[in-house]
């Protein structure tokens, strides 16, 4: 009961250390940043097929590259985060 115990803390601790308290951080830092403000200011004058062309055109250098994309490293830090958690859950 109490190695449980123990495992859970440590799964929270890990998970809090990785994910929670980066995002504290950049809300006190940086305050709420809504998602729709970024479409709105950057993305919202797409407007017909030709605009769409368009953009892709001019952004798909950024798309493709898949180290500036943020989903990438979610998966990477969710994957290093899962073996961590196993290693410090395993007792070894």
């Amino acid at each position: 009961m109490a190695k449980s115990f123990l495992n859970l803390i440590n799964i929270i601790g890990i998970f809090s250390l990785v994910y929670l308290i980066p995002i504290v951080i950049s809300f006190m830092i940086n305050g709420a940043i809504l998602n729709g403000n970024t479409y709105q200011l950057e993305k919202s004058y797409i407007v017909n097929l030709k605009d769409l062309f368009i953009h892709f055109r001019q952004n798909l250098r950024i798309y493709i590259n898949i180290f500036s994309n943020p989903i990438f490293w979610f998966f990477v830090s969710a994957y290093i985060t899962q073996k961590t958690i196993k290693w410090a859950t395993s007792g070894r």
